[in-house]
């Protein structure tokens, strides 16, 4: 990458730089069929009444992991305003 934007330093008006990728580690393919959902929530006694509650439980606990090993490498975290990067103050068109 170095000698492409040396190269073509004259050309370049910024570079962007930024994970090329992401490795996530276990296997979560039964979550996307009914069947496999059902059978992870009652393995872990979760009724579908309290699935919402897991799912956010789960969720703020993959974050904060996430949030502490960034933390301890001391690396940049930013939060997007959504998911697609999207302004949410910006009207849609």
């Amino acid at each position: 990458m170095n000698r492409f934007t040396a190269k073509y330093a004259d050309r370049l008006v910024g570079t962007l730089s930024g994970f090329d990728r992401l490795v996530f580690r276990g296997i979560l393919r039964r979550l996307s069929f009914v069947e496999g959902l059902l059978g992870y929530l009652s393995a872990r006694h979760v009724l579908l009444k309290e699935f919402g509650a897991h799912a956010q439980a789960v969720s703020e606990r993959i974050k904060a992991a996430c949030l502490a090993a960034a933390t301890a490498e001391k690396l940049p975290v930013q939060s997007l305003a959504s998911c697609s990067g999207a302004d949410p103050r910006r009207p849609r068109l």
